[in-house]
């Protein structure tokens, strides 16, 4: 445009705010000339007119909205005035704008590691052979996610092109949709497999839940394409991208046996040739009374209890300290040594969790409430933030 002009536009305005939009417009009752007549000519040539530009600071001009665009955000600090790295004028290709190419080529670098960290995941859990000849619910939930997540994202990887001649904003926006509408919908179809992450991963390393997760990208994909403010929309694709970088990295660290019989709660546990249902509890708090850690478990609907089995995660403790330890059970308001039964700590049934079976079981007809007495486990820290993976309770 500048060398277009003789007379490049520009504008004065006052600085108000810290940060400044730039409009360009045309004002399409004026023309300016461009370019020198030439007498020489035997019909003389005229300059040529054409709209004459306006620049515009701050407020969008007062003009017909086709005919001014933003292009640009000035930031103001102490005196100082720079360009906005963050700012994505609504341009009809991604090359059109710098900042918006070195966007899309971050985003295909992204791409790129989630394919390899998910390809690692897969690869990882298919040629462990620790557990060779048995697979379980979750395993095959593991597999088929990765295996169909890895697929989505190799064929879409070439959609991100760079260069000149790139794609309009709307088909990068479009094209990461498509991503994150494959992904919502692998962990719905896998609810097992979404407990698992939500206690295992959201819950345990980023303090918060799946849930978010899913809302986040729900959100996100709801959301209809705003070409003028293309800046939201890339701020909540760096959001999910980053939370999804997270995700992958830990599924790739995920091991064959983490994911084995009872890693999540099942309805029913067949145990030592008895059948149990799952019972299901709300709250629990923790007391270190003496040297005891009491773990009481308030059951959501009070329920009759003739026998019980209690998994608990194994990783809480080493092998050397659930030998150590001792575990009592009581119900309801039980907790005396005459009212508890002692319990047999299975370490060898499951591959990630301790059954803890009574010995003799006190029967009763209504528990509301269930008690674990644990002598020799140390401080109570490790059972604060016990998940509903970590304790899951089946009764008969």
């Amino acid at each position: 445009m500048n060398d277009a002009l003789n007379n490049p536009p520009h504008a004065e305005g006052q600085v108000g705010d810290s940060s400044i939009i730039v409009y360009v417009g045309i004002d399409p009752k004026n023309k300016d000339a461009v370019g020198d007549a030439d007498p020489d000519e035997e019909l003389p040539r005229l300059p040529y007119r054409v709209n004459r530009y306006l620049l515009f600071l701050g407020e969008p001009p007062n003009l017909p909205e086709e005919n001014y665009i933003p292009v640009a955000e000035l930031n103001v600090s102490g005196g100082e005035v720079s360009i906005s790295n963050d700012y994505y004028p609504p341009c009809v290709t991604i090359s059109a704008s710098e900042h918006l190419m070195q966007k899309a080529g971050d985003f295909r670098n992204r791409l790129e590691n989630l394919l390899s960290l998910a390809s690692r995941a897969f690869m990882a859990m298919a040629s462990d052979t620790s557990l060779s000849g048995e697979k379980t619910n979750l395993q095959t939930a593991y597999r088929e996610m990765m295996s169909l997540f890895v697929y989505n994202l190799a064929s879409m990887l070439d959609d991100f092109a760079a260069g000149r001649r790139t794609m309009h904003p709307l088909k990068l926006i479009i094209n990461i949709k498509k991503l994150f509408r494959v992904l919502s919908s692998l962990l719905n179809m896998q609810p097992g497999l979404k407990d698992y992450l939500n206690e295992r991963y959201f819950s345990k390393e980023r303090k918060s839940e799946i849930g978010r997760f899913l809302a986040l990208m729900d959100g996100f994909l709801l959301s209809e394409y705003n070409h003028l403010d293309i800046r939201s929309q890339i701020k909540v694709i760096d959001e999910i991208f980053e939370e999804l970088r997270g995700l992958m990295g830990f599924l790739a660290q995920t091991k064959r046996d983490q994911l084995g019989d009872q890693a999540v709660a099942t309805d029913t546990l067949t145990y030592r040739s008895r059948t149990y249902r799952l019972a299901e509890y709300g709250s629990y708090k923790v007391e270190n009374i003496g040297g005891l850690n009491y773990v009481m478990i308030e059951i959501s609907k009070a329920l009759p209890i003739s026998d019980t089995v209690i998994l608990m995660s194994k990783d809480l403790f080493g092998d050397a300290g659930w030998a150590s330890m001792q575990v009592r059970l009581g119900l309801n308001d039980a907790r005396g040594l005459g009212e508890t039964d002692p319990v047999d700590i299975d370490t060898t049934s499951y591959a990630n969790k301790v059954a803890l079976h009574p010995q003799d079981m006190l029967q009763s007809q209504s528990v509301r409430r269930v008690t674990l007495i644990f002598r020799g486990a140390g401080e109570t820290d490790k059972f604060s933030s016990l998940g509903k993976t970590d304790l899951i309770i089946y009764t008969l």
